[in-house]
């Protein structure tokens, strides 16, 4: 990426950038896959031009997912959203909860969460003991890190 003038974001090493004038193209790199997005549309094709010459690749257009998120882009707001819906209703049928019906967690209204400084009791821990359990809020967690934080407090 460095050939093509690209420079390593700091926080995360998947993510770089390129800037010219007042315009910025983002390349986000992950194993095979690349997505590209930036102000200028021109210099956009034009890099990701240059992106394929060196690297065999194909350009699929418009994103609609990328690793199991799904891109919802309003040009109009000038928005983009990421969501795992699909992913996760897959993790539900997967662990047979379909028909499983929504519920309320049981913390009450405006709680805060803390951070725990001790040792798990024996009864979380023998409800973690279940693999099946276990499995199941380990998959809808990992989404949660992802694009959908909101989850992991429910979970």
């Amino acid at each position: 990426m460095a050939k093509l003038g690209f420079k390593r974001c700091i926080s995360d090493a998947g993510v770089y950038y390129f800037v010219r004038g007042n315009d910025i193209i983002i390349a986000i790199v992950y194993v095979d896959d690349a997505i590209f997005m930036g102000s200028n549309s021109s210099l956009l094709h034009s890099k990701k031009k240059e992106f394929m010459k060196i690297w065999e690749c194909r350009d699929l257009g418009e994103p609609r997912e990328f690793l199991r998120m799904q891109i919802t882009r309003d040009r109009k707001r000038r928005t983009l959203s990421l969501d795992q819906s699909d992913y996760l209703e897959k993790i539900i049928k997967r662990f047979g909860m379909e028909n499983a019906n929504p519920t309320r967690t049981p913390l009450p209204a405006g709680y805060k969460p803390t951070a725990n400084k001790g040792e798990a009791n024996s009864t979380i821990r023998s409800q973690f003991q279940s693999s099946s359990n276990f499995c199941n809020t380990g998959q809808i967690l990992l989404r949660s890190i992802s694009t959908k934080r909101n989850t992991s407090f429910d979970t």
